[in-house]
């Protein structure tokens, strides 16, 4: 399986033609994918990038945003490539912080809601968060998400472990995370839910904040990372793949997750 992963520049200014700018450079990093690939990731917000008051999001996602995304799904159905999205969606009255996952055919597949939402979200941007924790089909591959701050949460990604995800794709908007933290969380994660973990995300000038999309391995290996520039990454991963060591010393090999899954306590918990 090839996967494509973005690293666009973060548009510090704040204002939609940044925003624009962001994701012209999505568009043209697209544009100069070659070879057959099986999936590409974007980041968290793709669709709204660097924008922080709700009439501005609203207003973008709306017009630029939804240029964008139709963009995005057209290069998907002309590569005969998987593609996910992060977006912000409006049903009614709700806004969400949405994952969109668009097919072979350009057509949209399946969406993840955000479960964890920050404060800035829920209470500054009057977002609703998602409640499920599920997993979909990308042809043969069972594929998970997380959006960011959800990285922080080791009980999601127990709940995740028990779906026994290939794959567990991962925008995200982390600006203020030094870049030891992200790749140090990220391996944890892989190896907590027995998968490959695809994290996503922006470089922030400067690099000491953010970047580091990366492709982890079900063992933690990060395969590759994309550091502090903005860059495209790619790797040809197994996804099926499993993270095998010995029961305990001197006894025979296991499949990590389902030796976590036969000795978990959760009547203790």
């Amino acid at each position: 399986m090839r996967l494509v992963v973005l690293q666009p520049p973060y548009p510090v200014e704040g204002m939609e033609a940044a925003a624009s700018g962001c994701q012209e450079w999505m568009i043209e990093a697209l544009r100069k994918v070659e070879g057959d690939v099986d999936l590409v990731v974007l980041p968290e917000y793709a669709t709204v990038p660097g924008l922080g008051e709700r009439e501005q999001i609203l207003r973008h996602s709306q017009g630029q945003g939804e240029r964008f995304l139709s963009n995005v799904a057209g290069w998907a159905g002309d590569r005969g490539s998987w593609a996910a999205v992060g977006t912000v969606a409006e049903e009614g009255k709700r806004l969400l912080n949405r994952v969109v996952l668009i097919d072979r055919e350009g057509e949209a597949a399946y969406t993840y809601d955000k479960v964890h939402l920050t404060e800035a979200e829920s209470d500054g941007l009057g977002m609703s968060a998602g409640s499920r924790v599920e997993t979909t089909m990308v042809g043969d591959v069972r594929v998970g998400v997380a959006t960011c701050f959800d990285f922080y949460f080791p009980e999601y990604f127990a709940a995740l472990s028990k779906l026994s995800p290939d794959l567990i794709l991962g925008p995200s908007y982390q600006r203020s995370e030094s870049p030891e933290r992200l790749m140090c969380m990220s391996q944890t994660r892989a190896i907590d839910s027995g998968a490959w973990f695809v994290r996503s995300s922006y470089a922030i000038a400067g690099g000491r904040t953010g970047g580091c999309s990366l492709i982890a391995a079900p063992d933690g290996q990060v395969v590759v990372n994309a550091g502090g520039e903005p860059r495209m990454i790619e790797a040809e991963i197994d996804p099926k793949a499993k993270f095998v060591k010995p029961r305990s010393h001197g006894m025979p090999d296991i499949d990590h997750r389902a030796l976590i899954a036969s000795r978990r306590r959760p009547d203790v918990y």
